[in-house]
């Protein structure tokens, strides 16, 4: 091919040092559906029927915000793989997210904050 033939790219997204970067750091949605994909077993037409899978964002799951994890805790609280789906994430000590209705940060679960125990006073 001659020098004149060559094809360039003009979008300004090819040239490396106009690269936008990635919006978070932790895992995509890709990532999610690979992992999942190893937890839950396949339906019929090779479908999973689960909650999770019907959410058109599951960003949902990987988000901080407190909205944001009590959705996604609320999407995974009727789920038939709940627990399979919560072991499979501490086993593989997956680093944050919601997995199996509970929160992960650093690879440990967060328990949801219940109430402060009542003082007894000494009588």
């Amino acid at each position: 091919m001659a020098p004149d033939e060559r094809r360039w790219s003009t979008s300004p997204l090819d040239i490396p040092a106009v690269r936008r970067p990635r919006r978070r750091t932790g895992p995509t949605t890709e990532d999610w559906i690979i992992t999942m994909g190893a937890v839950l077993p396949e339906a019929k037409g090779g479908v999973f029927e689960v909650p999770c899978r019907a959410l058109p964002d599951p960003d949902v799951f990987f988000e901080t915000a407190p909205e944001s994890v009590e959705l996604a805790r609320a999407v995974c609280a009727p789920c038939p793989l709940r627990t399979a789906c919560f072991e499979g994430a501490r086993q593989r000590g997956e680093p944050c997210g919601v997995w199996g209705g509970e929160q992960f940060d650093n690879g440990r679960v967060i328990r949801k904050a219940g109430r402060r125990r009542r003082r007894r006073l000494a009588a």
